[in-house]
């Protein structure tokens, strides 16, 4: 028996309270009227044969043995945080429409409809676009895209879970194709990794390599002219991973991307920046800005420390490859530091 999200509200306080009047349910629900009586149909329709939905002076209740709905429908809640991470996951698999969305996490049109305005914020900051056609998709460029997509996963797992492989129980990643995880675990599982790669930096390269199988099964390329050259060590390490992957389907466009998201989040990290292959220069003198007005600021000569340059060269580059998606609030003291 298959139960929506709202549904199994609906049962878990049945189960609960007993009965439940008409504004109640509204208030589990978070739907108007009609939307519940739609629901409660619905809901009549799933039910075993030995068990209905019945009402009374009181209210709506549930006649038969009950029991086994509680075994069998485990309530599952999300925080407006998960929620919005879900529904990128979806929108990014082709599989979000209005609808969809209400049923899959218990949400009413109204909140849906407030998520969409979220989302599309943040996706046109990332230059992809929501297209409300026959549905919900995202446009944009595939490695705008691949960037989001990773992002989302990334933050709807505990680091734990991505670097194990323990993703059966991620109640939001089971949107995804699982076996790409485990395909790209056993790829790097099979490599003798440097001793100085970071779990985080691992697990990136892995969610990268996991979404770049998910989006050529479904048919999306990387068709951009403008990837930066990677060394010869991120490419070398590209290969052992599609030989280990034993897969066909990489052109060289989708070759040298890995390879150059492998450049940045690990490869090029501690080079000298004037020798790599392709230095952006707006972006360093970007970087010498920053260190200079906080210099100024603090009245402390960052500038002379050699490695901070380098470093944070390398830092904001990852954090071009992962863009935060949906950012804290920042703290008074740093938003007037900031703007001053």
């Amino acid at each position: 028996m298959f139960l929506t999200s709202r549904e199994q509200k609906l049962i878990h306080t049945f189960l609960k309270r007993g009965t439940l009047t008409i504004p109640e349910m509204m208030e589990i629900t978070g739907t108007s009227r009609r939307t519940l009586y739609r629901d409660l149909n619905n809901l009549q329709k799933s039910l075993p044969e030995e068990i209905s939905l019945q009402t009374s002076e009181e209210g709506y209740f549930i006649k038969g043995d009950i029991k086994q709905l509680s075994q069998a429908h485990e309530l599952v809640e999300y925080t407006m945080t998960e929620r919005l991470y879900g529904e990128i996951l979806l929108l990014i698999e082709n599989k979000a429409s209005i609808l969809s969305l209400t049923d899959y996490f218990g949400i009413s049109q109204p909140t849906v409809t407030n998520d969409l305005r979220q989302l599309e914020q943040t996706l046109l900051e990332n230059e992809i676009s929501l297209i409300r056609e026959r549905g919900l998709k995202i446009e944009g460029l595939e490695e705008n895209i691949r960037s989001v997509f990773v992002a989302a996963i990334y933050n709807s797992a505990s680091l734990q879970e991505l670097i194990s492989n323990q993703l059966s129980d991620n109640k939001l990643l089971s949107i995804l194709d699982l076996d790409k995880f485990k395909q790209a675990y056993d790829a790097f599982e099979s490599l003798i990794l440097p001793e100085d790669m970071t779990d985080k930096v691992r697990v990136l390269m892995e969610l990268f390599l996991v979404t770049t199988l998910i989006r050529i099964d479904e048919g999306h390329f990387i068709t951009s002219e403008s990837l930066s050259s990677p060394s010869k060590g991120a490419l070398n390490f590209v290969n052992k991973l599609l030989t280990a992957l034993s897969v066909t389907k990489f052109v060289v466009s989708e070759i040298t991307y890995l390879a150059s998201v492998y450049e940045i989040l690990y490869f090029g990290f501690g080079r000298e920046l004037l020798f790599m292959e392709k230095f952006d220069t707006d972006f360093s003198y970007k970087i010498r800005q920053i260190i200079d007005r906080v210099s100024t600021k603090l009245e402390i000569e960052f500038g002379k420390d050699d490695r901070l340059y380098g470093l944070l060269y390398a830092h904001l580059k990852e954090s071009e490859m992962l863009p935060i998606l949906f950012p804290k609030k920042e703290p008074e003291l740093l938003v007037n530091f900031i703007g001053k």
